[in-house]
């Protein structure tokens, strides 16, 4: 007997057949920003690769100290690193969008899923940090690099850098096992004299990598991470300030995580920041390959074209470190500093063209005995220009009363009662932060007073 298979019409069920499913478009988006990011290290440190003169055999097994090419047997190792952090990031962003899957199930808020759920984004958060340091700390040479792109100053980079290590390599023995290694002193005495050689070549000023004298001659000591940000940051582009967070705390506080930090939480710890650090990643991965596209003297093309696109068109980072170092708060504006209400009573600028303000407070002051601080502008926020609300109240007098005599003191300090009293009694202090609930309660109570005067 033959048996014929009956067709099946999609239209007669309710299940649709495979390739007929239709996916979350927002959780489809969301994918394909993610894929992005973590493309850019991915596939930019592949191409860029192939623009070296080294391979992988000769990266393994011969010496950075005796390669002839210094310079790509570097960038071989910064795009290793790049890669590296790309395949972390395929990790984090199956487990940011997997998370996003485990906040629409309901879950139980007890004890113990809140303790949980916190040291699982702490464990992540620790992990992005190593990530967000190393990338960090090669961004600042590759940028110290670009302005001293010759093969010399690479092999003086690999030298001393050899010579930190096998010393570090020494002290151990001697510390803790009281050895004397020949072997240790004969390699250690064949960098130095290498280092000699090279040494008088070299520019000092292009040698932003080691501590130098008073008299400006290089060591054969590194210099750590913060001297270095602070000489090359007046070489940094905007959007590179930006990506590594204008000073030296931002590559701090990531150091934070990787140490022991016993009472030192962050009580808003939430995916967000897991969130921010997986952006973090991508941008500095997007800068440091386009600084090495710059040191080879190529071309953007493909899709190191298109990463070259989006950082030189993007304007936005200009404005955002204006609102944030530069801003046009000037002095007697009234201000809110740190979440205080003050007045600007003094403006500052560092070497790097970052503003200070001092601020006096006209409001409750948040600490006793402390009538004046200074803040950096990334702090202070505009609340209103004393002289535009000063020149409003005088015209409004000379229109009501053209005869009078103005006194500008009267006015000023008028205007100053006027912002505290809205800051105290009025809830304007509330809702600036961030609680209209609590500010309209202040107004009811501030209202209920007056109502009670008045009876």
């Amino acid at each position: 007997m033959t048996y014929r298979s009956k067709k099946i019409d999609s239209k007669h069920t309710k299940f649709k057949p495979q390739g007929f499913i239709v996916e979350n478009p927002e959780e489809d988006e969301d994918r394909k920003k993610y894929d992005f990011f973590t493309r850019i290290p991915l596939k930019g440190a592949h191409t860029l690769r192939s623009y070296l003169k080294i391979d992988e055999t000769s990266y393994r097994y011969i010496a950075g100290t005796a390669h002839g090419n210094a310079r790509d047997y570097y960038l071989y190792g910064v795009l290793d690193e790049v890669e590296r952090a790309g395949i972390a990031m395929q990790n984090y962003s199956e487990f940011i969008l997997g998370s996003r899957k485990e906040n629409n199930k309901k879950k139980e808020n007890d004890n113990e899923n809140l303790r949980l759920t916190r040291n699982i984004i702490y464990t992540f958060i620790d992990e992005m940090s190593v990530w967000i340091r190393k990338l960090n700390e090669i961004l600042v040479e590759l940028v110290g690099f670009k302005y001293s792109n010759e093969n010399k100053y690479y092999k003086y980079y690999l030298l001393v850098r050899e010579l930190k290590r096998i010393r570090r390599v020494q002290k151990d023995f001697k510390d803790f096992y009281d050895c004397d290694s020949e072997n240790l002193k004969y390699q250690i005495n064949r960098i130095i004299s290498e280092v000699n050689k090279l040494a008088p070549q070299l520019n000092s000023q292009k040698c932003w990598y080691v501590n130098k004298n008073k008299s400006g001659v290089i060591s054969t000591k590194i210099s750590n991470h913060e001297s270095r940000l602070q000489s090359l940051l007046p070489r940094f582009t905007n959007d590179q300030k930006i990506t590594i967070g204008l000073s030296y705390m931002v590559y701090a506080d990531t150091s934070q995580n990787i140490h022991v930090s016993l009472g030192e939480q962050d009580y808003e710890v939430d995916m967000k920041k897991i969130e921010a650090y997986f952006s973090e990643m991508g941008i500095l991965s997007a800068h440091i390959l386009i600084l090495c596209k710059d040191i080879l003297g190529r071309k953007p093309r493909g899709f190191l074209g298109q990463l070259n696109r989006i950082t030189k068109q993007n304007k936005y980072p200009n404005e955002l470190l204006r609102r944030l170092t530069r801003t046009r708060i000037k002095k007697l504006d009234f201000v809110v500093a740190y979440g205080d209400l003050g007045e600007v009573v003094k403006v500052k600028k560092s070497r790097y063209g970052y503003k200070t303000f001092r601020i006096k407070y006209i409001g409750t002051s948040p600490l006793p005995n402390i009538h004046e601080d200074e803040f950096p502008a990334k702090y202070v926020k505009l609340l209103q220009g004393r002289s535009a609300i000063t020149r409003k109240v005088r015209n409004e007098i000379k229109n009501a009363k053209p005869k009078a005599k103005i006194d500008n003191r009267q006015i000023v300090n008028f205007v100053r009662k006027a912002v505290v009293h809205e800051w105290e009694d009025l809830g304007l202090k509330e809702r600036i932060h961030g609680r209209p609930d609590l500010a309209n309660k202040k107004i009811k109570e501030y209202l209920e007073k007056v109502r009670n005067k008045q009876d």
